[in-house]
């Protein structure tokens, strides 16, 4: 099977292509496209700041559940999480033996 990536291009790994929608996710809003749950909440404003890498971990873990239920043939995992500073999280996944890095940026503080 062929899957479209966010740069146009295909490819026929489907780690390839869970990494390639978490980027997606990581990068619009819930409800920036209508009648889509597209979309990773990076609104923290009712978070504490001691409490940050937690919520932050534990919608990243909901998000990796949500696609775990649509792609039950492989195993996804979060390996690290960083708190860079109180508004920049750096993240690392993995689907299979495919890994990716990124930077979540809430613009909270």
């Amino acid at each position: 099977m062929k899957y479209l990536l966010t740069t146009g291009s295909y490819t026929n790994k489907v780690e390839k292509y869970i990494l390639d929608l978490f980027k997606l996710y990581f990068e619009i809003q819930p409800d920036e496209i209508p009648n889509s749950s597209i979309g990773f909440n990076k609104v923290l404003t009712s978070v504490t700041k001691e409490d940050l890498k937690d919520e932050v971990s534990r919608r990243v873990k909901s998000l990796i559940s949500n696609f775990q239920n649509k792609f039950n043939s492989v195993k996804i995992s979060f390996d690290d999480l960083e708190m860079i500073d109180e508004s920049t999280f750096k993240l690392k996944i993995s689907v299979n033996t495919e890994t990716e890095y990124y930077e979540i940026n809430s613009g909270l503080y």
